[in-house]
């Protein structure tokens, strides 16, 4: 074919749907997919190709991969050149405005000589870490680099039992509830580059993530959270099975809102397993 459908993500064709422009000219085919890989359709042996009458054309933007491709159909003879056009456009040609938008604002934001240093002394790995942190969460690195405010210390009860909910999580693998409360508090699920220390604040500056008092917070409220400054306000909860249950409800009701008013009462029911 000469065209493909841009809604996809990946490399697929659209075969006889309702929904495409696609559509088959033998009603003795045996039934095939709506998405199926270009290999196994195109490449294999199953079956002719020209009574497909395959064009691939989406219903919202239809791309022409080779000159005039609008007007090709795919046969035994150009299919290689299909898929090859097709993989090219899906990799490259269609993800060249994004990455020029993402090249520009580097350049607006670094200078353009860190950017030539930085291409002989980071590998690509190395830059998404730089740019994106890391997925993994050390519980201990948390601990060691949080400091106490509001007139909490290290060993107040609320304070030891928010770290025994952390290292619990941690010690079942559960990463995804370390990486949820870590969005609830800083607005981010990745830890920099060199860790906890090198937590930022809204101002670009170096800001440890911080356990204050909830004076607001009654022992029934979830803790409330100020991202901007990678603050949590605790509550002063009655027991570690009631600060386990609201740091729970507190992470999935954020991954949605950020209001206790559609979670009252509902934290008692989390499972907390």
């Amino acid at each position: 074919s000469s065209s493909s459908r841009s809604s996809r993500s990946r490399s697929s064709i659209s075969t006889a749907s309702s929904d495409s422009h696609c559509s088959s000219n033998s009603s003795s085919l045996p039934p095939v997919p709506e998405i199926v890989s270009p290999d196994d359709v195109l490449l294999g042996d199953h079956q002719a190709l020209e009574p497909l009458g395959l064009r691939t054309v989406g219903p919202h933007v239809q791309v022409a991969l080779v000159p005039g491709g609008e007007d090709r159909i795919v046969t035994e003879e150009n299919k290689r050149e299909f898929v090859e056009a097709l993989l090219d456009w899906r990799l490259r040609t269609s993800l060249q405005g994004p990455v020029e938008a993402m090249l520009h604002g580097l350049r607006a934001a670094v200078p353009s000589a860190v950017l030539a240093e930085a291409r002989h002394m980071l590998a690509p790995s190395e830059v998404h870490a730089l740019l994106a942190g890391s997925r993994d969460i050390d519980a201990e690195n948390w601990e060691r680099n949080t400091r106490t405010a509001g007139g909490l210390t290290p060993n107040s009860q609320e304070v030891r039992w928010f770290w025994q909910t952390v290292q619990q999580w941690a010690g079942q693998g559960r990463q995804d509830r370390l990486q949820d409360l870590l969005q609830f508090a800083t607005g981010s699920r990745r830890v920099p580059v060199g860790g906890f220390a090198q937590l930022v604040g809204f101002n670009g500056g170096k800001h440890l993530f911080t356990l204050a008092r909830g004076v607001h917070l009654s022992s029934k409220s979830l803790p409330t959270s100020h991202a901007c400054i990678c603050t949590l306000d605790l509550p002063p909860w009655e027991s570690f099975e009631a600060a386990q249950q609201k740091l729970l409800a507190a992470i999935e009701v954020g991954r949605s809102r950020f209001d206790e008013g559609n979670v009252r009462g509902s934290g008692d029911a989390v499972d907390s397993s």
